[in-house]
């Protein structure tokens, strides 16, 4: 098990069936070396801080999906974001905070949720799916973007502004409550964005820019 400690750097290593999980919370100032042979859980009811603007250098396992376990993405201003399966994945402070890396999609378990402060938090081209009984907060003056797949479980009540860019193909717009909902992407075939079948609520200011829309 990794102890409790203040790291500056941590690397972790061990054949294929070796886990290393948290012992308690836990906060890392630097790099976060994970061999292609480990695994790296957070486990349960931990917290993770990161804080260095590339927090990961990962080529084995990382999860952070058990009961209340947190991961917080802390640095004060721009940060790589990891894809992974998280329980409950906090975006703090300003700057954009972008999935750069990692597993193929974001999501986030069942009783967690997703919380994005006052900056960017920019999924790039990386799948973001919740279930129905995830939540998503995003700050008043937060936005979150995207350009892949959305898959929301509930139709989640979203502050801020929520942002669908992708370019090329169609993307589907998930069902929620938005304050400010922006499309944006491609015309014709490509870029175009795909309606929901439920309902959708936009409180504030919906934006189309560049972008097609069934």
């Amino acid at each position: 098990r990794v102890k409790n400690n203040k790291y500056g750097a941590l690397s972790l290593t061990g054949g294929s069936s070796a886990i290393k999980t948290l012992d308690s919370s836990l906060t890392v100032e630097g790099l976060v070396t994970i061999a292609s042979t480990t695994a790296f859980a957070v486990g349960s009811s931990n917290t993770l801080t990161l804080n260095a603007a590339t927090p990961f250098s990962n080529s084995g396992t990382f999860t952070a999906d058990a009961s209340s376990a947190t991961v917080t993405y802390n640095n004060s201003t721009d940060q790589s974001v990891t894809g992974a399966a998280y329980y409950n994945l906090t975006i703090s402070n300003g700057g954009t905070k972008a999935v750069n890396n990692g597993a193929s999609t974001v999501s986030v378990a069942a009783g967690g949720t997703l919380t994005n402060g006052t900056g960017t938090f920019d999924l790039g081209t990386y799948a973001l799916t919740t279930t129905a009984t995830s939540s998503v907060t995003n700050n008043a003056s937060g936005t979150i973007q995207t350009g892949g797949a959305v898959t929301f479980g509930a139709s989640h009540t979203i502050a801020g502004t929520f942002v669908y860019y992708k370019a090329t193909g169609s993307q589907d717009v998930g069902v929620a409550s938005y304050t400010n909902l922006t499309l944006q992407g491609g015309t014709g075939a490509t870029g175009k964005k795909v309606m929901p079948s439920g309902t959708l609520n936009v409180s504030g200011t919906f934006s189309i820019a560049g972008g097609d829309r069934d």
